[in-house]
């Protein structure tokens, strides 16, 4: 069946995070997603299972403003990136938010300068509503311990002008975090960003 006839959002999430497993995104039960519950809600997937194994009733429901959990699924806990998938979202105005812990993602982060990686020179860039002669800027923040620490920094980073039109933040030695109005502009940013990120590490191993 086609992603654009999955009607309920649940479902959409849960086979995103399939796909996304198989692309090794979230493996070993690491990364997340969630998706619009209403017009200050959030479906948010669980912490700590196999992401290509959730199910639609896995799903927290949780306010954006004060992250109040209406929906709590028995015997699970939600994300360890709600707080800062609520903080995207209230930044931004987006309803999906992707938690990758793609290894390109690691490395591409490993090639910023002064905490941004400028990515330019591809054709690819299009599909973020750049042209192929802008260069994409993105911030990159300092790891912490535990994720909900990295709140802060995410915060500082949406404040900063210079990534107005940037749908990503990535964490050094972590993963990054990627954003659309819905979850498949999401999936669409998600598939983008990664191919950037595997250009631009191509790009520097072997010059150009």
């Amino acid at each position: 069946m086609s992603l654009r006839r999955i009607e309920d959002t649940r479902e959409l999430l849960c086979a995103l995070l399939r796909a996304f497993h198989g692309r090794g995104w979230v493996s070993g039960t690491g990364g997340g997603i969630c998706g619009p519950a209403g017009d200050d809600e959030l479906w948010i997937a669980p912490t700590g299972v196999h992401k290509e194994l959730v199910e639609p009733g896995d799903f927290f429901r949780m306010t954006i403003g004060t992250g109040e959990i209406l929906d709590a699924p028995n015997g699970l806990q939600p994300s360890e990136c709600a707080p800062i998938f609520r903080a995207i979202c209230a930044a931004t105005g987006a309803r999906s938010v992707v938690h990758s812990h793609a290894l390109s993602a690691v490395l591409a982060a490993d090639l910023h300068n002064g905490n941004i990686l400028r990515i330019a020179g591809f054709e690819m860039l299009k599909g973020l509503g750049l042209s192929n002669r802008e260069t994409l800027e993105i911030p990159v923040v300092s790891n912490t311990e535990r994720e909900h620490e990295l709140t802060g920094a995410v915060e500082r980073a949406l404040a900063d002008p210079r990534f107005a039109r940037t749908p990503v933040i990535m964490v050094a030695d972590h993963g990054a975090y990627l954003w659309g109005a819905d979850p498949m502009e999401a999936k669409k940013h998600a598939e983008v960003l990664h191919w950037l990120f595997d250009g631009r590490i191509a790009r520097h191993r072997y010059g150009g």
